[in-house]
Parts: structure tokens; C-alpha cells; sequence
């Protein structure tokens, strides 16, 4: 199964704006007949399977399977700081950044841009890597 991974990147002040676009997301994999997982995105607590728009649970090898992922919707291991629970945008086939007034909260020091400076946020952190490995790999991830 071929997974198609999303990460959107949306500060506080856009929360509106992320709704719409899990909405969206939602709505055009529906359109198109692509299952999405609520594992990655964990809209739907508690539920962590893959659903597909037939009501399905399970798919055919061949088929796609779309995994948003909004950290802010996530569930953090109480142990670990939610930061050092985040992935790297670079690991993601589309990065979609919402902003709008602010760039997110400043990360701890150990977090370093691809080359090697502190982050100004989280935000600016996850935008340097996606462009980074853009750079590596034409094409991927996709960033908007």
C-alpha cells in the first residue's frame, strides 16, 4: 500500500483555518476514493485503524493511503517534552504550512536548523526542513 504522508504545520492563531484544511483534506480523499488514516491524524481518539470511505478496515496492496498528520492534534507521551515527540517535516511527501500573525513557539535550543543555527520556532524549523529536503530530493516533499 502506498501511503501518502501530509504534515500540516499551523500555528495557534489559525485554528480555523485548520479545521478547514483537515476538511479539505478529508473531502478530496473521499472524492478521489482514497482511504485516510486516523492513526496519523488522531482527529478520532481512541480509534487507531484505518477507515476507508467504503467503511472498510482494510484495503487491496495496491491502493493508496492518505496519512495527515496536524501535531497539534496528537497525543504526547507524558515522559518525553511534545517537542522532542515531532517529526521532521522531511519525512513527509507534502508539507502544508498555514500562517497567518505568528510562527509558533520557540523550540528548545537542541533544535537546529538544517544548517546548524537555533530555530527562530517551531514553525520556522519545520518549513527549513522541508525546504532542505526538497533540495535532496526534487519533488518531495511537496511543500505549499
Amino acid at each position: 500500500m502506498k501511503t501518502i504522508r501530509v504534515f500540516v504545520s499551523s500555528p495557534g492563531d489559525v485554528r480555523t483555518e485548520r479545521t478547514i484544511a483537515d476538511r479539505l483534506i478529508r473531502l478530496t480523499a473521499e472524492e478521489l476514493g482514497i482511504p485516510v488514516s486516523v492513526q496519523y491524524s488522531n482527529l478520532l481518539r481512541g480509534q487507531e485503524f484505518s477507515q476507508f470511505p467504503d467503511g472498510s478496515l482494510e484495503a487491496d496492496s495496491s491502493e493508496l493511503i492518505l496519512c495527515p498528520y496536524f501535531w497539534e492534534y496528537q497525543r504526547f507521551s507524558p515522559e518525553l517534552g511534545y517537542q522532542d515527540q515531532m517529526p521532521n517535516t522531511a519525512q513527509f511527501d507534502l508539507v502544508i504550512c498555514i500562517l497567518w500573525s505568528r510562527l509558533g513557539t520557540k523550540l528548545h535550543p537542541r533544535f537546529q536548523m538544517p544548517d546548524g543555527t537555533e530555530p527562530q520556532s517551531g514553525t520556522d524549523y519545520e518549513i527549513a526542513w522541508a525546504i532542505a529536503q526538497r533540495a535532496k530530493t526534487p519533488g518531495r516533499p511537496e511543500l505549499h
